[in-house]
C-alpha cells in the first residue's frame, strides 16, 4: 500500500515524467485567443508524431525536440502569450493543463496577454514532422522530466533520456501492481 501511496504522489508531484503528446488542437482554444494561438497550434500538429513509428519515449523527444527548438517564430514568446490568453479564456482545465505541458516540457517563460494586445507580426510557421529516432539531434532534457532545447536545431548532439518517462512507468508499474 505505501508503495501505491508512493507511487501516486510520484505522479502528481512529477506530471511531466508521464509520457504524452504535446498537441494543442484548435478546438482547445477559446476564439478570443486564436489569433495569438495560430501559430503554436499549427506548431504542434505539425509536430505530433505517429506514434506507431516510434515508441513512447522517442515520440515525447521527438515532439519536445520539433518544437522547442523550432525558430520558424519566436515559438517561446508566442507559446506563452498563448497560454496566458487560455489561463483567462478557456473554462476547461484540461486544455490549460495541455498548454502548461508545452511550457514545461520546453521550459518556456510565462509572459502576460491582454484583450486589447494584438499579435501585429503573422507567424509564418515552417517544421517538418518528426517519424524517426535517427532524428533526434539535440539534447534536450536537463534532469528528470525537465526537458528543455539546448543547441541549435540540427546540431549534433546526444539525447538524454536518464528519467524521462523511467520513474513514470515505475510509478504506474506500482499502482498496477506489477
Amino acid at each position: 500500500m505505501q508503495l501505491r501511496n508512493l507511487a501516486s504522489f510520484i505522479l502528481l508531484a512529477f506530471p511531466s515524467l508521464v509520457l504524452s503528446d504535446l498537441v494543442l488542437s484548435w478546438d482547445d482554444v477559446p476564439s478570443h485567443c486564436s489569433s495569438v494561438c495560430d501559430p503554436v497550434v499549427t506548431l504542434t500538429n505539425i509536430c505530433n508524431v505517429n506514434s506507431t513509428r516510434v515508441n513512447g519515449t522517442t515520440e515525447i523527444l521527438l515532439e519536445k525536440q520539433c518544437i522547442c527548438t523550432n525558430r520558424s517564430f519566436d515559438v517561446g514568446n508566442r507559446t506563452a502569450l498563448c497560454a496566458s490568453c487560455m489561463d483567462q479564456n478557456s473554462l476547461d482545465q484540461g486544455d490549460k493543463e495541455d498548454m502548461s505541458s508545452i511550457m514545461s516540457a520546453c521550459n518556456f517563460s510565462s509572459t502576460s496577454w491582454t484583450s486589447n494586445q494584438t499579435t501585429a507580426t503573422t507567424a509564418n510557421v515552417t517544421a517538418t514532422r518528426p517519424t524517426a529516432s535517427s532524428q533526434l539531434t539535440t539534447s534536450i532534457s536537463t534532469g528528470v522530466g525537465q526537458p528543455t532545447a539546448t543547441g541549435a536545431p540540427g546540431a549534433a548532439g546526444k539525447v538524454d533520456l536518464s528519467g524521462v518517462g523511467l520513474i513514470g512507468a515505475l510509478a504506474a508499474g506500482i499502482m498496477l501492481g506489477l
